[in-house]
């Protein structure tokens, strides 16, 4: 709670607390899904910033394996993402590409 405090304005940090407390009162976190949606993003987010498969790629094989999603797994979803709409949206709205 401490380290959302300090990297969130307040106004931020409190509508974030919300929503997690509504989650939590809800019961349904998925933490396994949350994590594996996490990797996958982090992955995403290297190919976005570097607009190259084969670098996000080697990267992403020089890791270990994630214990939820497999190198494989980030591989295939990289490969995915790199010919999406959602992609070159992506790439539209942060670098006018």
């Amino acid at each position: 709670e401490e380290a959302i405090r300090t990297f969130l304005p307040p106004a931020r940090s409190e509508a974030f607390e919300q929503v997690v407390r509504r989650l939590l009162e809800a019961g349904t976190v998925d933490a396994k899904a949350y994590l594996r949606g996490v990797s996958l993003a982090a992955s995403r987010a290297g190919l976005l910033l570097c607009d190259s498969l084969e670098t996000a790629g080697r990267v992403v094989t020089q890791e270990a394996d994630d214990a939820l999603v497999p190198v494989k797994e980030r591989i295939r979803d990289l490969v995915s993402y790199s010919v999406s709409l959602s992609y070159f949206e992506a790439r539209e709205r942060l670098f006018g590409v």
